[in-house]
């Protein structure tokens, strides 16, 4: 298993826009038959800072969702309401 913290801080006014965007990739990538799990978060200390917190059965399900449509549209129109690139980190079960 897979687990993908992705970490995105966006410009202040823009939630509307970035939730939006957001809930049209999270129902798509909820559909893939190698997603396990994939949330959204707000930092409550600084609401500017969303993470989507994803769990994939293997890196095939990884490449599949990179690979998507609804992945390839979200990204670019993410881009103009980012306050800094995103972090993105992966990580796989050791136990």
């Amino acid at each position: 298993m897979y687990q993908i913290y992705a970490k995105f801080t966006i410009k202040d006014g823009s939630a509307e826009e970035v939730l939006a965007i957001l809930d049209e990739l999270i129902t798509e990538t909820r559909k893939e038959p190698g997603n396990i799990s994939y949330q959204l978060f707000q930092s409550v200390e600084n609401p500017a800072i969303l993470t989507v917190f994803e769990q994939w059965k293997d890196q095939a399900a990884i490449d599949a969702h990179n690979a998507s449509a609804h992945f390839n549209k979200a990204l670019p129109a993410l881009a103009p309401f980012q306050a800094a690139p995103p972090v993105i980190e992966v990580y796989t079960l050791v136990n």
